[in-house]
């Protein structure tokens, strides 16, 4: 019996031993796993909150760029009527009227276009011209003032602006391009008095100026060259059945302009 009861006493410990031995492998395995699975929880979640964190600051960078970029400057079109001056493309300075515009697109240099008409510009004869007196018989009936040509100017013009420079209320443009038009020679005080018509066309560089006055309102004007690529002669032929020049437009020359604006 006692041995018996040994063998029971030491059998209860050895019953017990294992359970205890086989459960603390079991906690244990179980305790791993679930810090194993709150461990990765947490990293999924810092990791969510990080990838969270970086798209806020890109989105926020995104935006930043895009208001950066909101102020962008619109080149605005704009019509105009003023006038016109010429140097050396009539006998003596030109004085017209003119009308202008100024095209404007994305991604496309400004198109500077306008229409030019000279008022009457005259050549006239001097005293020692005028020999027809000295021809018997011949009456010719001289005009109040004096014999010569008037000369009246019709001209298209079409450039681009490759160059642009903003300034405080307006921009600076510079222009190039070509001009065609005809040029009007009416005779006065001659024994053959007639009219004629000579093709006008050359080249033409200048400046731009355009500034904004008030609302779409504004003011332009602009200076530079011209290159006249067709050059007629007019004159006359004296009693002796000689040339005589009275008017050459002149190989190169000079052209401003002034113009009241209105944008659109």
């Amino acid at each position: 019996m006692k041995m018996v009861g040994a063998l029971t006493t030491m059998a209860v410990p050895n019953r017990e031993m294992p359970v205890r031995h086989n459960r603390c492998p079991r906690l244990t395995a179980a305790s791993l796993w679930l810090a194993t699975a709150f461990f990765a929880a947490d990293r999924h979640a810092a990791a969510a909150q990080a990838g969270a964190g970086a798209t806020k600051p890109h989105s926020v960078a995104g935006t930043v760029v895009a208001k950066a970029e909101a102020p962008h400057f619109e080149r605005g079109s704009w019509i105009g009527a003023g006038a016109a001056f010429g140097v050396l493309n009539l006998p003596k300075l030109g004085v017209g009227l003119e009308v202008v515009a100024q095209i404007k697109a994305k991604h496309v240099w400004p198109i500077d276009l306008g229409a030019m008409y000279f008022l009457d510009n005259q050549a006239l004869l001097s005293d020692g011209e005028l020999d027809l007196l000295g021809i018997p018989g011949l009456t010719v009936v001289y005009p109040a003032s004096g014999s010569g040509t008037t000369f009246n100017a019709l001209q298209l013009r079409a450039a681009v602006c490759p160059y642009e420079h903003a300034l405080g209320s307006g921009e600076l443009l510079l222009c190039a391009g070509l001009y065609g038009g005809a040029l009007v020679a009416r005779s006065e005080g001659f024994i053959a008095a007639t009219t004629h018509t000579s093709p006008l066309y050359g080249l033409q560089a200048y400046a731009r100026w355009h500034f904004t006055i008030a609302g779409q309102f504004g003011i332009s004007y602009s200076a530079g060259l011209f290159a006249a690529l067709g050059r007629e002669r007019f004159g006359y032929l004296d009693r002796n059945n000689r040339f005589r020049e009275l008017f050459q437009v002149s190989p190169v020359g000079g052209r401003l302009d002034l113009a009241l604006t209105l944008g659109f």
